[in-house]
């Protein structure tokens, strides 16, 4: 018998089911990744119809929900706005940033394991950047992709020093010789990737300047690191369009 519990959560993807309804991916507090049958947000009346838009992927909700561990989809049965964004959904590359992140999740989340630390830290990167000044939302993306991979369980170690200065993508560590494999990244972009390791708060990025290239390659050593450790992560459908309108 179905349960119902009260969870903050994080839309990750929608897809229209039927005339009225709603599938919904969202990563939870209190259960991880879970898929839910949202019923009659679709239909004709002005106030239904509006409701869809709490579905939108990166939205914050705080959800009723039916649960029961070994179904496959549960329903939701109460919504309302857990956060409500000032500019994610306003500005284009807020909103970019968002989408990278939300993928990010959506790829490196498949299981329905409960991970409220990475709920957390997704819910803390997504206020953050929807109240951070301009001059740190450049450097946001990289924060997050080289953050994310801790909470994870395989994080990058920052061994860097002068000596060691050589990303080695494979073994997550800085390394003083060259790999014989092309996983790498070499100085000065490896200090760069220290650099964000150091970093606590989103509200220290401004303190990194890079330029549009350096951010573009350690862009795409990232997305590399987590197809190593990742099975089955593919490519980032959303780093072609975030890489440009970061340039």
């Amino acid at each position: 018998m179905s349960t119902t519990y009260t969870t903050k959560a994080i839309i990750l993807k929608t897809v229209q089911y039927g005339e009225t309804s709603l599938i919904v991916t969202a990563l939870t507090e209190l259960f991880g990744v879970q898929t839910y049958l949202v019923k009659g947000v679709r239909t004709g009346t002005k106030t239904q119809a509006a409701k869809a838009v709490y579905f939108q992927p990166a939205a914050i909700l705080e959800m009723v929900v039916y649960h029961q561990p070994l179904k496959q989809m549960n329903f939701v049965k109460e919504f309302k706005w857990g956060f409500l964004y000032k500019n994610i959904y306003q500005q284009v590359v807020k909103n970019s940033i968002a989408l990278y992140c939300i993928e990010l999740l959506q790829k490196c989340t498949r299981q329905p394991e409960d991970n409220p630390e990475l709920f957390y830290f997704a819910e803390d990167v997504l206020v953050n950047l929807d109240s951070c000044p301009i001059q740190q939302t450049a450097n946001f993306p990289l924060f997050v992709a080289v953050h994310l991979p801790a909470v994870l369980g395989f994080q990058i170690i920052d061994n860097f020093s002068t000596k060691e200065n050589i990303l080695d993508l494979q073994e997550g560590k800085f390394v003083a010789a060259p790999a014989q494999h092309e996983q790498v990244v070499p100085a000065p972009n490896s200090s760069v990737i220290s650099k964000l390791l150091k970093v606590q708060h989103p509200n220290e990025l401004d303190t990194i300047s890079l330029n549009g290239t350096t951010r573009r390659e350690l862009l795409h050593h990232l997305e590399i690191f987590f197809q190593l450790h990742i099975a089955e992560f593919g490519k980032i459908k959303s780093l072609p369009i975030l890489q440009e309108i970061l340039s």
